[in-house]
């Protein structure tokens, strides 16, 4: 695993509490430091959540890939969780945009575009 985990406190390193969170939960932050935007993720400590954040970190150099930029080893609600801090995006998922497309189809230039950048993805790295 690369050593990209800090062991410092949140509370000492942002100055901020995540707020009650499940397994999973991504809820917007804004850094005490500089004012930017971020999205902060609570993941439960596991091996496959450390896996996560690994593959994820080595991926944040793509231009299609949300950034890292500071994951803490912390204790929330009296369990061992990951909160990975990461660049705040505006897109949201692509099921709700697809949702929100109501009666109309996603049109075939649409799932072109998601899929162009689902296989440069993959294409970067290695991945």
């Amino acid at each position: 695993m690369i050593n990209i985990i800090k062991s410092c406190p949140f509370l000492d390193a942002a100055g901020a509490s995540p707020g009650p969170a499940d397994h999973e939960t991504v809820v917007e932050c804004v850094s005490k430091k500089n004012g930017h935007r971020r999205a902060l993720k609570v993941l439960h400590d596991s091996v496959k959540a450390r896996r996560e954040v690994e593959l994820h970190w080595r991926a944040s150099g793509c231009l299609h890939i949300v950034e890292i930029i500071d994951v803490y080893d912390n204790t929330y609600g009296g369990k061992r969780c990951l909160l990975v801090v990461m660049e705040c995006m505006d897109g949201g998922e692509l099921f709700q945009r697809i949702q929100d497309n109501g009666d109309r189809a996603f049109t075939e230039r649409q799932a072109a575009e998601v899929i162009y950048d689902v296989c440069c993805v993959s294409e970067w790295k290695g991945f």
